[in-house]
């Protein structure tokens, strides 16, 4: 079989696209309800794919939905700017500009967090044909890669890491993960045919896309992020396959009371100045989250952390964030810090910590070994000793780890909450 990924970039412009309208193109487009199929063309020879939910509301007005697997990503403030279509996602810094028309929506997806010029040419047509190529299953069947594999990325090189592919295969479709030993790729979702698999993730900060040529038990792949990074992947089937221990990677350099002094531009000019220990935090179990509002593991974590504190918080759980921001300027920090505040209904305090930098985080948190991930989490008990250090997230795409995760972790802020 002709190996079915070099066709992939040619697909969208075969053929005529459903009408997407329900009446003539206007300032205020009556757009389509239903699935419709999204492609970000990467380059000139490579699209990626992925899922988009118009629905309309009573009021006559539109939900537009990116959906990852089990994730839904509903866009916000929805403009028509001249003759265009702007929707931004709702947690980053990027947006989609279409022109509208009866073939669809034409137009680009834009990072401003790589910059004012980083655009990714983008279309959306009407239809549910996520993955054109899977008709070819009808008369090749797909291979069987469900399960764990244990890969590698940029094998060979400097910059190899290892990671673990954990997918749930149904058929031809198919949706898993790769973790790493600080996160995880998050929500992937794409299809398997006879000599190959694609899965990919548009989350507002990174368009991922993972293309694999299978053989037998091993799998040799590119990993696309974006238009700026292109590597290469190895993974072997592997069901005992554990990633590493995230609690042991950052270690307390000194045993002694966790101090930490930040000047705090979360509170605005003139800056203020976050101490840790306070009064405030004093006998109560605590945890310092380094994050920053950029980082959808981060995201994860602190919907997971949300959950806790909700949970905890009245026993005595407390939790502080220290967010580094991309740029160098305090007050798009502070205006990023605040918006993540108010569309998580976050009711913690966030310290704004500076530029996104590990080097900055590892020269703040001076008593750890150094910060290698955002997040990392720093579990404080009510004596003012770290009780653990976990670097990184495995979140809700990464299923059973995930939920392994939540219930020792849960397990131990009640234990820490019992002593005194």
């Amino acid at each position: 079989m002709r190996h079915t990924l070099h066709i992939f970039c040619t697909l969208l412009y075969l053929g005529c696209m459903p009408f997407l309208f329900a009446g003539k193109n206007t300032a205020s487009p009556k757009l389509k309800a239903g699935l419709w199929t999204g492609s970000l063309f990467l380059d000139t020879s490579v699209s990626m794919y992925f899922k988009f939910d118009v629905a309309q509301q009573m009021d006559g007005s539109y939900q537009l939905t990116v959906i990852n697997a089990e994730e839904k990503i509903v866009l916000t403030d929805l403009v028509m700017k001249n003759d265009s279509l702007h929707a931004r996602f709702p947690f980053f810094n990027s947006e989609f500009v279409w022109k509208v028309s009866k073939k669809g929506l034409n137009g680009y997806w834009q990072n401003f967090q790589k910059g004012d010029k980083y655009r990714i040419p983008c279309s959306i047509s009407y239809g549910d044909f996520y993955h054109p190529l899977h008709f070819l299953s009808t008369f090749y069947p797909p291979s069987e890669i469900n399960g764990k594999w244990a890969a590698t990325f940029d094998p060979g090189t400097v910059d190899a890491y290892p990671a673990i592919g954990v997918f749930k295969q149904d058929g031809q479709w198919i949706r898993g993960t790769f973790l790493t030993e600080t996160g995880d790729y998050r929500f992937l979702e794409g299809i398997v045919l006879q000599d190959s698999v694609v899965l990919s993730c548009l989350d507002g900060t990174h368009a991922w896309m993972f293309t694999g040529r299978i053989h037998g038990d091993t799998i040799l792949g590119h990993f696309y992020s974006g238009k700026h990074w292109k590597g290469s992947w190895v993974a072997v089937r592997n069901e005992n396959a554990t990633p590493p221990d995230a609690d042991t990677l950052t270690k307390v350099a000194f045993n002694e009371p966790f101090r930490l002094t930040i000047k705090d531009v979360s509170a605005g000019a003139p800056y203020g100045e976050f101490n840790f220990p306070s009064e405030e935090y004093k006998n109560k179990v605590t945890i310092i989250q380094i994050m920053g509002s950029w980082c959808p593991n981060c995201l994860d974590e602190t919907r997971y952390f949300l959950s806790l504190y909700e949970k905890y918080h009245t026993q005595g759980l407390e939790i502080i964030a220290v967010a580094y921001e991309t740029g160098k300027d305090p007050m798009v920090h502070l205006e990023r810090i605040k918006q993540l505040q108010k569309r998580l209904n976050i009711p913690y305090l966030i310290v704004g910590g500076g530029t996104s930098s590990k080097a900055l985080a590892s020269e703040h948190f001076s008593m750890l070994s150094e910060i290698i991930s955002f997040p990392t989490a720093i579990f404080i008990g009510r004596d003012g000793e770290v009780r653990k250090v976990h670097t990184g997230f495995s979140g809700p795409g990464t299923g059973d780890y995930y939920t392994a995760y939540t219930l020792e972790t849960e397990a131990f802020i009640q234990k820490l909450l019992l002593l005194k």
